[in-house]
Order: C-alpha cells, then sequence, then structure tokens
C-alpha cells in the first residue's frame, strides 16, 4: 500500500494526444493573430508621422484636437483599428 505498488504508479492524469495539425493550427493563428498586432503598431505610428507632416493641410480633420499628447494619439488610433 505504498507509493511504489503498481496501481499508485498508474493513477497519474492522461496526457492530451494532439494531432500534428492541430500544432499547425495553433501556430497559424497565433502568426495571424502576432501580425495583426504589427500592423495595428506600424499604422498607429506613421499615423502619427503624417498628421504631424500634413495633417494640418486636410480640411476634414479640422475637428481633430492639436492639444493631444502624441502617444495619446497612437493609442487612440490603435484603437479605433
Amino acid at each position: 500500500v505504498g507509493k511504489e505498488t503498481r496501481s499508485f504508479k498508474n493513477t497519474r492524469a492522461a496526457r492530451f494526444k494532439g494531432s500534428a495539425l492541430d500544432e499547425i493550427l495553433n501556430k497559424v493563428v497565433a502568426m495571424i493573430f502576432g501580425a495583426q498586432i504589427g500592423i495595428c503598431i506600424l499604422i498607429s505610428i506613421c499615423s502619427l508621422f503624417w498628421q504631424g507632416l500634413a495633417g494640418h493641410r486636410i480640411w476634414y480633420l479640422e475637428g481633430v484636437p492639436r492639444y493631444l499628447n502624441p502617444f495619446r494619439q497612437v493609442g487612440i488610433w490603435f484603437l479605433m483599428l
């Protein structure tokens, strides 16, 4: 009735047996998610630079407050994407 008996050694939990397709799909989903986050960050930073260079000449952006902190603007555009 100790820890070395056969019945006690066979009481471990069964391990998950995932297929190779599951592993590939998990990697693909993670890469797509990472790519989307990267694209959002890149577009947000590019938008910040564009607004600093040419955004003041665009008539339909006149309502955008100019007092916003640039880091706050990047966060807002990131959330909008």
